[in-house]
């Protein structure tokens, strides 16, 4: 067996070595939407936890990772691409942000699978099928977590809209003003 023959990490940990390319598509398209899908838990958990009184260390602390894994997370889902002629493909881009750590060997044969060119290719999708998987068992594990520390926060109603929130970035960072005084100077 060549090393281009060889079963990848990828196909070990995803078992999708034996699939034809819709069928990885339509896999790695459900993957995709179940991460997606937890993504927008966390959110909400995420609000649901703003605007508390801390109890304590391992609240205050928990609740700044907590938001910094999804903030991550959500960096994460941006890079899952669609399966579509001219997306871009880059698993290492999102590996580095999962931290799965089969990136960097998976260098090694990234001419062996046509890899590394930012085009679609059935192992560039394996591998990206690897990093949901384990980006989304980080994610689930951090929200369970996150419902021990602080058990409402999922139902709880949020202190500030995602608008709310956002308003208050623009004007910490001065851009709400900026924005007002180029409309009165138009």
């Amino acid at each position: 067996m060549t090393l281009a023959e060889e079963e990848s990490p990828a196909e070990a940990a995803t078992g999708t070595d034996a699939l034809d390319n819709p069928a990885l598509t339509k896999v790695y398209l459900s993957f995709r939407a179940d991460y997606r899908e937890l993504i927008r838990r966390a959110e909400k958990i995420s609000r649901g936890t703003g605007g508390r009184k801390s109890t304590g260390k391992r609240m205050y602390w928990g609740s700044i990772l907590f938001t910094r894994i999804v903030v991550t997370a959500k960096s994460v889902g941006l890079l899952l691409p669609d399966p579509k002629p001219g997306s871009h493909w880059d698993f290492s881009a999102a590996a580095s942000l999962a931290r799965t750590h089969t990136g960097p060997l998976s260098f090694y044969r990234m001419e062996d699978h046509d890899r590394g060119t930012g085009v679609e290719t059935r192992h560039e999708k394996r591998y990206m099928l690897m990093v949901i998987q384990f980006a989304g068992d980080f994610l689930a594990r951090a929200i369970e977590t996150q419902l021990d520390i602080v058990p409402d926060a999922e139902t709880r109603k949020p202190n500030q809209t995602v608008q709310q929130i956002t308003a208050s970035v623009e004007r910490n960072q001065g851009r709400l003003r900026e924005k007002r005084s180029r409309s009165a100077d138009q």
